[in-house]
């Protein structure tokens, strides 16, 4: 497989036959170099690849050719979104846009304008 680099040059972005062994490894079966599997593939940093083949998901280091299964993410419930250092959460109730503090400072109303089909938050409101 290959990527035009920002410098334009044509050039491979891992590989082939050393993904097709650690997916081979992985997978529990034979992946050929021509027919990888691969269904979706995902930057994530400099030499690492978040890669789907056969509906299970790797992340390929492309430095060290290691493939191992990220660490599952817990799902989230879309109505509450927490920053990463975990100080506030923001959620609706009542078609109302509120902030909660996991400190002391409780809970903050940001809107109050809020109706039916016009929540705050929301992508169509």
């Amino acid at each position: 497989m290959k990527i035009a680099l920002p410098s334009q040059a044509v050039s491979d972005l891992f590989d082939l036959d050393k993904v097709a062994k650690l997916l081979s490894d992985s997978l529990k079966s034979v992946v050929k170099p021509t027919a990888l599997l691969i269904s979706k593939i995902e930057y994530q940093s400099q030499y690492e690849l978040l890669i789907t083949a056969k509906n299970e998901t790797y992340l390929l280091n492309t430095a060290k050719y290691t493939l191992f299964s990220p660490p599952s993410k817990k799902p989230s419930d879309p109505k509450n979104i927490s920053p990463p250092n975990n100080k506030w959460e923001a959620y609706t109730k009542n078609h109302t846009l509120y902030i909660k503090s996991n400190g002391k400072e409780g809970v903050i109303q940001l809107s109050k304008a809020g109706k039916k089909g016009y929540d705050y938050a929301s992508w169509y409101g």
